[in-house]
């Protein structure tokens, strides 16, 4: 659901290979994995929230909390317009893989406390490169009233927040101009980037975040229109992909890829059916925004979202042949701005909202299992 027309994270074992370039619906593919229910965030539900995972744990926080929405003007450091800057840890491995959850510190750092948001994006290195260490990061976003393009740090050894620099403003005679929400973000060898999101457009600049230096560099734009609303993913440490969202309120077709080494943009083939060709005769409902998309193995996996209603519809990317396969549908409730992850070889669904319900169910997807209605 958006807020102002109106986020984002960031921000995804082998599942159904793609063996042919025919892509009809079958049976076989509606019923090609299986949802299983696991324990309910210890917060009520919410949307637009972001998500980053540092080693087995995963971080959520942030969005528009339906709970705190009936609190306007009580603890505006905390809730405010319905929205948060809270965090909370998910212990995927507890309650015998159920899964626990545990409340961290808010967004705050002495007497500096950020501004509440949704829409905002997250990303986490890993200290891989030994450059830095393993941190989350929280950027951008709406807080009920205002663009924000703040950036803060979480370091989760200390369960404490740092303020670091705010994204540049991409227009350097207008103050403010770089504040965004409904971005992307990732992290390729524990530099950050943010592309896109909205501002008084539909935005396509892509922002490098340098940790080391605590500065930011601006990058070769994404190809094509400006996007909001997208999902993005990496592949190996080194290859970023971007995919679905919308340019003025229409839904996206193009598909994205961003190499850091040549600092170049490539297309992919787009997610209708826009060739001559039978791969793409099923592409039917790929296209959406407010979507999640988590990675495993060789293969991605989108889910939940909207294009004009809310849609359950899951699709498997074969990243190696570039195609696109279905996988059973979303079990629960359609929904729009929730959280996708993958912790510990597993794929989860959270939280989101449809049409003013909120939700704070935690859904795992198993790729390799056949559905089984009574989960």
């Amino acid at each position: 659901m958006k807020y102002l027309k109106y986020f984002f994270f960031i921000p995804a074992s082998v599942a159904l290979l793609v063996a042919s370039c025919s892509k009809s619906t079958t049976n076989a593919a509606l019923t090609s994995g299986n949802w299983l229910k696991r324990s309910d965030a210890a917060f009520s539900g919410r949307s637009e929230a972001i998500s980053f995972t540092i080693d087995s744990t995963v971080y959520v926080g942030t969005g528009f909390d339906n709970y705190a929405s009936n609190f306007p003007g009580q603890n505006t450091s905390w809730y405010n317009y319905g929205r948060t800057n809270d965090l909370w840890a998910f212990n995927q491995s507890a309650n015998s893989g159920w899964g626990s959850w545990s409340q961290l510190s808010n967004m705050v750092n002495g007497t500096d406390t950020a501004q509440v948001r949704s829409s905002a994006i997250a990303f986490a290195t890993s200290g891989s490169t030994g450059t830095t260490g393993k941190f989350g990061y929280v950027a951008t976003g709406y807080d009920g009233q205002y663009r924000l393009q703040d950036n803060w740090q979480y370091n989760p050894q200390t369960n404490t927040w740092m303020q670091k620099a705010s994204l540049p403003d991409n227009n350097t005679y207008i103050v403010g101009s770089g504040a965004r929400y409904d971005a992307v973000a990732f992290c390729i060898r524990d530099t950050g980037y943010i592309a896109g999101g909205t501002s008084n457009r539909d935005l396509n600049d892509l922002w490098q975040y340098i940790p080391s230096s605590d500065s930011w560099i601006q990058q070769t734009s994404i190809g094509g229109s400006g996007r909001s609303a997208a999902v993005c993913f990496v592949y190996h440490d080194s290859i970023a992909y971007v995919v679905t969202g919308t340019n003025n309120g229409a839904t996206l077709n193009d598909f994205w890829s961003y190499n850091p080494s040549t600092r170049n943009w490539s297309p992919l083939r787009n997610i209708t059916n826009t060739s001559t060709d039978t791969y793409d005769d099923d592409y039917t409902d790929i296209v959406r925004s407010n979507a999640v998309i988590m990675l495993q193995g060789d293969y991605a996996y989108l889910a939940t979202g909207q294009n004009g209603g809310y849609t359950n519809q899951t699709w498997m990317y074969d990243i190696k042949q570039d195609l696109w396969g279905r996988k059973t549908p979303f079990e629960r409730s359609a929904r729009g701005g929730a959280v996708g992850f993958t912790v510990a070889g597993r794929v989860f669904v959270a939280t989101g909202a449809a049409s003013g319900t909120y939700f704070n169910g935690v859904e795992e997807f198993r790729q390799d299992e056949e559905y089984n209605a009574n989960d």
